[in-house]
């Protein structure tokens, strides 16, 4: 498909639990797609959570899509605060799909990042350890910006199987949280409707166990002329370890001096 191609065919989601895809990678979906499960227009967005991981579609189709604003920003997340990495930069493309245009602030194909040399992973590091929420990550999810190759909004370059990783040891180790399968092209071409590709779309994540705890998220994916505009990233923060531990100390020297000048304990009442 062109840069600047449109597509009409309709499409519908499905979602698919570990309990229909107990492995969520490309051999699994095969399975079930042989087996009927899901004819190919229906399988346009497949969820398959990895082992121990919970991930789910929150609906939304293109939430903050601005087609007036010119850059269209972006709403205030985790990700902005971090540093975006990406298997290579581009060398030869019309636009300068930088890997900084993946946590600048805007949407739109000019903010979009495309690795050059065909390299498979985009991401963003976070400066400490975060409760990580949610992440959302789009194609084009904004007004293209003046000088933009194709003066419009694009679709293309996102239909693959998109893998979200998340670190918690500054990028040594990556671990699956699961497989987004967008595999066919569809939608009604605007926000708020049916799936559509290249929209932003936000997934809620999460452990069996309980929430995630990363520095870092990364998007891996099967075609190498993927472009991505933005990836998001809503968290809680975490005390450090040693903030805590200095906190602790800190309340148990002064229940230490209370007790040697025999100042009352707070929690003591005394009759007036």
């Amino acid at each position: 498909m062109g840069n600047c191609a449109l597509y009409e065919a309709n499409m519908k989601t499905k979602i698919v639990s570990r309990q229909q895809l107990k492995d969520p990678f490309l051999p699994a979906l095969s399975a079930v797609l042989a087996l009927g499960m899901l004819s190919p227009a229906e399988a346009a967005l497949v969820i398959a959570p990895a082992a121990g991981h919970v991930l789910t579609w929150d609906g939304n189709d293109g939430d903050y899509h601005d087609n007036v604003s010119i850059p269209a920003q972006v709403p205030f997340n985790a990700a902005l605060g971090g540093t975006p990495f990406a298997a290579n930069d581009p060398s030869a493309f019309p636009v300068p799909h930088v890997v900084t245009n993946l946590n600048d602030g805007f949407y739109g194909n000019t903010s979009a990042h495309i690795n050059g040399s065909g390299g498979l992973f985009m991401g963003v590091m976070l400066p400490s350890m975060t409760q990580i929420n949610t992440i959302a990550f789009g194609r084009d999810n904004g007004t293209p910006a003046p000088g933009d190759c194709c003066s419009g909004q694009l679709i293309d370059r996102a239909v693959a199987i998109y893998t979200l990783q998340y670190t918690a040891d500054s990028g040594t180790t990556w671990i699956d949280i699961g497989n987004l399968d967008y595999s066919v092209d569809g939608g009604d071409l605007a926000p708020g409707g049916t799936f559509d590709p290249f929209l932003r779309h936000q997934y809620d994540v999460a452990t069996d166990a309980g929430p995630i705890m990363g520095d870092g998220v990364r998007i891996v994916f099967t075609d190498t002329g993927t472009a991505i505009d933005e990836i998001e990233i809503n968290t809680v923060s975490v005390p450090e370890p040693s903030g805590v531990s200095l906190l602790g100390l800190g309340l148990a020297g002064v229940l230490l001096r209370r007790r040697r000048s025999g100042a009352p304990h707070p929690s003591s009442s005394h009759d007036s």
